[in-house]
């Protein structure tokens, strides 16, 4: 009889802790998801502006980029007439890295351009570098002067000469045939109004607006929001550990009896 007094008294134990023990929930694993990673290349080299006479050497241009995942990169050398990204011409081979321009008399911009290969072969954005401004100084070779724009008694004209060298033009202004580089519009005399005079408006006496007088109202006072209480510990958890407690006397008081 002991015996099953005490499988019994086991048995509710074991029933009462589980009943009492937390339940644990595991959370399931956020699913990983591949991230997108930046392939573009980092321009590591940009060119800078130089000027050089035409006795002087050339300039070197010199490109280096690297890439962000253990790729190669692809480069290609673009010349620009007016300085934007807007009319890039590819010069020389692609792949270079250094880019000597020949000479010219004009101003022009030179940049270049990288790409990314990663090792799965898949290619990035195209990444440009600045734009360097390259000129060879020269003493211009004018041409004549070429009229554009005939001058008249009262209107000057315009004449233009172009250097045959770097294509730079230079504008003159040719002054009128009655020798006045502008001719001033004379002013004519503005007839004067006749006055009117006007009988004076008797002044209005100012009006002293009468103020109201304000009634304060009593601000009200906004009731103060209980502040929620405590939670207490759960009634039925402390219930359970106690009759576990008691529970477990209770086997040690027939053990020991026993």
């Amino acid at each position: 009889m002991k015996k099953n007094h005490i499988i019994t008294l086991l048995t509710m134990l074991c029933l009462l802790l589980s009943l009492a023990m937390p339940t644990v929930v595991f959370a399931d694993e956020p699913e990983t998801s591949d991230e997108v990673k930046d392939t573009k290349p980092v321009i590591e080299i940009q060119p800078e502006d130089a000027t050089r006479t035409m006795n002087e050497s050339g300039v070197t241009f010199h490109a280096q980029a690297t890439s962000p995942d253990g790729g190669y990169i692809k480069y290609q050398w673009y010349v620009s007439e007016e300085g934007t990204y807007d009319d890039l011409t590819p010069v020389g081979q692609p792949g270079w890295t250094a880019f000597t321009p020949a000479k010219s008399y004009k101003v022009q911009f030179y940049c270049y351009s990288a790409i990314n290969v990663s090792p799965d072969g898949s290619e990035s954005e195209i990444v440009y570098s600045r734009l360097a401004r390259l000129e060879y100084s020269h003493e211009h070779a004018f041409s004549e002067w070429r009229v554009t724009v005939e001058a008249t008694e009262e209107e000057p004209g315009e004449q233009v000469r172009t250097c045959g060298l770097c294509k730079l033009e230079e504008k003159e202004v040719i002054p009128a045939l009655n020798g006045n580089v502008e001719t001033p519009e004379a002013d004519e005399p503005e007839a004067e109004e006749p006055e009117v005079n006007t009988p004076e408006e008797p002044e209005e006496e100012p009006q002293v607006e009468e103020e109201e007088p304000q009634v304060e109202e009593p601000e009200e006072e906004e009731p103060e929001t209980p502040k929620a209480p405590k939670e207490p510990m759960k009634k039925t958890t402390v219930a359970l550990i106690g009759l576990a407690a008691g529970a477990i006397a209770a086997i040690i008081l027939i053990l020991l009896r026993g």
